[in-house]
C-alpha cells in the first residue's frame, strides 16, 4: 500500500519576487527534483534552521548538488524568536 503524505504549499510574494514554501513530512526527498526543474538556471541558496539541518541537511544538499548547480547554504538558529530583520540582514550580507 502506498503511503500518502499531505503537504501545504504557501505562495510567498516579497519584494517583487514570488516563490513557494512547501511544508509537510518527507518533503526533501519528494520534491527536490520538482523544485530544481522550476527554478531559473544558476546557484541555489538554501536557508536551514538548526533542527532541519541536523535531520535532513546533508541529504538535501547532496540531492541538490546532483543537479549540477552550485549549492550555498546557511544554518540559522531554530525558533520564532530568531526570525527577525537582523537575521534577514545577516543572511543577505
Amino acid at each position: 500500500m502506498k503511503q500518502f503524505h499531505k503537504h501545504l504549499t504557501v505562495k510567498v510574494c516579497a519584494g517583487g519576487h514570488r516563490y513557494p514554501v512547501i511544508i509537510g513530512r518527507g518533503i526533501p526527498s519528494r520534491v527536490y527534483k520538482q523544485v530544481i526543474v522550476s527554478l531559473k538556471p544558476g546557484r541555489l541558496f538554501v536557508v536551514f534552521d538548526a533542527e532541519l539541518y541536523a535531520l535532513h541537511g546533508n541529504s538535501i544538499k547532496n540531492n541538490w548538488q546532483h543537479s549540477g548547480r552550485p549549492v550555498l547554504s546557511i544554518v540559522c538558529p531554530s525558533g520564532e524568536r530568531h526570525k527577525t530583520i537582523q537575521s534577514v540582514t545577516t543572511i543577505h550580507n
